[in-house]
């Protein structure tokens, strides 16, 4: 079995932006109905009131559903990667920065093949787009038989973008190690219509995709881990 890690910063930082937005909404409702019963006038203190909440409460609902569908991802994907033999660590939730340039993994993994950049969407209904696309469309069934459309950024150029600042984090700790990339799609309904080698869904396929032919020996993959935990300045 493999062993999981979870690095500060990255559920924590989510939680921490819930927590903010709520205490923002919060903030802004008791001034405005402090204002209300201090002032004359109110009535507008009161409508402002409602008007603050009203704009608060559908964009916190967005942010908690965001939240609470990247953590069920998430929560597959280390799942999953349990599952590999022993030897191998799984980093989750990894701050990373390599010359000026900053990004969060959502998992990555160290093994005897080297490192695998793993990003994690648990999108459902359809998605389609191209491997070059900027953004991708991801159609899915909404309430009253209406469908809704939205675009996401294309997972695939977020990943190869990440294996970059993690190869070269590893160069500048003179760590000279495979790198490569993975993009799970975690929900197994969604419906992928797009063609790109990092795509992978299914447990199983997720952890072929980690695993490489043996290169590394035990040290290098412990100076691997540390040089990741180091680009991250977690400790």
């Amino acid at each position: 079995m493999a062993r999981l890690k979870h690095c500060r910063g990255g559920t924590r930082a989510l939680l921490a932006g819930l927590w903010a937005g709520l205490a923002a909404a919060s903030v802004l409702c008791s001034c405005a109905l402090a204002g209300a019963w201090l002032s004359e006038t109110w009535r507008i203190w009161l409508l402002c009131a409602a008007a603050v909440c009203a704009a608060a409460c559908p964009c916190l609902g967005a942010a908690i559903r965001r939240f609470a569908s990247g953590r069920e991802g998430e929560k597959r994907a280390e799942a999953a990667l349990k599952g590999l033999p022993q030897g191998y660590v799984v980093l989750c939730n990894v701050p990373m920065q390599a010359h000026g340039r900053r990004t969060e993994l959502d998992a990555a993994v160290v093994g005897p093949g080297g490192v695998c950049v793993v990003e994690v969407k648990h999108y459902a209904g359809d998605i389609f787009g191209t491997e070059q696309a900027a953004a991708w469309r991801q159609t899915r069934p909404g309430r009253g038989g209406r469908h809704i459309e939205k675009n996401v950024t294309n997972p695939v150029a977020q990943n190869r973008r990440q294996v970059a600042i993690v190869r070269a984090a590893l160069q500048n700790a003179g760590e000279i190690c495979p790198v490569w990339g993975a993009v799970y799609f975690s929900n197994p309904h969604a419906r992928v219509h797009v063609r790109a080698p990092e795509l992978v869904q299914g447990e199983a396929a997720l952890r072929r995709a980690v695993c490489g032919p043996e290169r590394l020996s035990r040290g290098q993959q412990r100076s691997a881990v540390q040089a990741l935990l180091s680009a991250g300045r977690v400790h």
